[in-house]
């Protein structure tokens, strides 16, 4: 979606305003090239850091819910249990919002745009000795909703209606074209 301009894309200085491996491993997969910067309340952002003035900061944050409840990543391996038995033969949503902020040569404001990408995830039933054994692995402790699709827990997954890049952590298709159509209007 973005081949066509990203020497373009990659000419501006992309900031990632998250640690998360995943989406690092996602921006690389589609060739962005970017500096982490993890994103900590309040923030301040070095602006002698950067070589360049024309900058584009990508944030995100993805979140698991299940009736209406915000599932978060799991602070214990009880809790994690308890996630996943929740979604066990249950469907729940997966939804990441993305924020784009970027300034160009001839603007002196921060132009922002914002979206969400929501996905629905189906789970298999999970017997107590699969979630007691996925979560021993320790893969549901840094993850929102107690597991990670693109590891061991895909197996748990009956179907995904929407985008699985999301259920991994960025939306890699809307994000992309909107990438595409900022640096084609404004760069």
């Amino acid at each position: 979606m973005i081949s066509d301009v990203l020497s373009r894309l990659n000419a501006l200085c992309i900031v990632l305003g998250s640690s998360s491996p995943r989406r690092q491993q996602l921006l690389a997969q589609i060739g962005l090239k970017y500096t982490v910067v993890k994103s900590n309340f309040p923030e301040d952002l070095a602006k002698n850091q950067f070589e360049k003035p024309v900058e584009l900061i990508i944030g995100a944050d993805t979140v698991v819910v299940l009736d209406g409840r915000i599932m978060e990543k799991p602070a214990s391996a009880d809790e994690a249990k308890r996630m996943l038995k929740s979604f066990s033969g249950r469907a729940h949503q997966v939804i990441s919002s993305c924020v784009l902020l970027y300034k160009t040569k001839a603007n002196v404001q921060w132009n922002c745009e914002q979206f969400e990408t929501v996905t629905d995830v189906n789970f298999a039933t999970l017997s107590d000795s699969i979630i007691e054994a996925y979560v021993a692995t320790g893969d549901s402790f840094d993850k929102a909703g107690g597991y990670g699709a693109q590891g061991i827990a895909g197996s748990f997954i009956e179907a995904i209606h929407g985008d699985f890049y999301n259920v991994v952590g960025l939306p890699l298709q809307p994000l992309s074209a909107r990438l595409r159509d900022i640096v084609i209007t404004h760069f």
